[in-house]
């Protein structure tokens, strides 16, 4: 009987001291978040074009405009329609860039292969 509740004083102290150490591994708000911490973890696909300047990029279907954080990594690719991959940070309208691609436009042709005149 001692034996058992002695085991279980043991097992109540040791979920305590888990409990505050969960507490104490949490980032108060008053503590500022890191540069890391304030974009997304997923990457997102955007397509639009970059300015000039190399600094900001402007996406296509809804004509918002994202700063970009490593104006580096779009390089040559300044003033010209791109795909950029990237993690946001939508509070301070912020982009940090994974991947640029140039937009290929895609031509379409204006013959149907799969019409009845093409069948005979």
């Amino acid at each position: 009987m001692r034996r058992c509740l002695g085991l279980s004083l043991v097992f109540v102290s040791l979920l305590f001291v888990a409990a505050g150490a969960q507490e104490a591994a949490r980032p108060s708000a008053a503590q500022p978040a890191t540069s890391l911490a304030r974009f997304s973890h997923k990457a997102v696909r955007f397509l639009g074009t970059v300015s000039d300047d190399g600094k900001s990029f402007l996406a296509d279907p809804d004509a918002e405009v994202w700063t970009i954080v490593n104006p580096e990594s779009v390089g040559q690719q300044r003033g010209q329609q791109v795909s950029v991959q990237g993690q946001i940070n939508r509070q301070a309208g912020e982009i940090r860039v994974l991947c640029v691609k140039p937009h290929e436009q895609q031509v379409s042709s204006a013959a149907n292969f799969g019409d009845a005149a093409f069948r005979r």
